[in-house]
């Protein structure tokens, strides 16, 4: 059995569900562990799954709607990395040049960078869901270091990330099905007996 774990760009996959599927919001109440299942072979073991995301900071709807999605995640025993939300200047790229505020999350690649050093020792194959290319020069690092180790891209859909791809041994195509067949009852009881259910608004 190959140990396996899983690092997920939580926003890039995000933005992948709603800008392919605009108009089906049920897809972001996924369930991450039966998704990751589906990407794995019979011969491979997961060993864990590693989520990296953060609270939004200018909506408190939102941040308590993805708060309510953690709960949900942890209770399958996901590991829930939190990066911050920077505000950040930016100038117009029209002919206005106004400049403007917007936020940018942050961490999220180091972050994975970091746990894909840390972890080398538990792994066997690290299966990195992105398209995201800030990755490649960790999983570049990684692979220097580690080279007995197997690393796998797992694109969200509607992107198609060559450059992850170049650098790993392997890459898989996430497709509507695997969606599909990975999605959390509406009504969730946790581990504590509490009960939480999808957002209305994501129903």
């Amino acid at each position: 059995m190959a140990d396996s774990i899983f690092f997920i760009d939580g926003f890039n996959l995000y933005h992948s569900l709603i800008g392919t599927y605009p108009g089906k919001q049920n897809y972001k109440w996924i369930d991450l562990k039966k998704l990751c299942m589906r990407f794995l072979e019979p011969k491979d073991s997961l060993l864990d799954i590693y989520y990296f995301t953060a609270l939004c900071i200018w909506d408190s709807n939102k941040a308590n709607r993805h708060q309510i999605y953690i709960s949900a995640l942890e209770n399958t025993g996901v590991n829930v990395i939190k990066g911050k939300f920077k505000t950040v200047t930016k100038k117009c790229r029209g002919k206005c040049k106004e400049e403007y505020q917007t936020h940018e999350e942050k961490r999220t690649d180091v972050s994975i960078g970091v746990k894909l050093f840390s972890l080398a020792n538990d792994y066997e194959k690290a299966f990195v869901m992105s398209a995201d290319s800030d990755l490649v020069p960790a999983i570049e690092e990684a692979r220097k270091y580690f080279p007995d180790k197997k690393f796998i891209c797992v694109i969200p859909v509607g992107k198609k990330a060559e450059e992850l791809k170049s650098i790993c041994d392997e890459s898989r195509k996430m497709k509507e099905k695997h969606i599909c067949s990975s999605l959390f009852d509406k009504d969730i009881t946790l581990a504590d007996g509490n009960l939480i259910s999808c957002p209305v608004e994501w129903r």
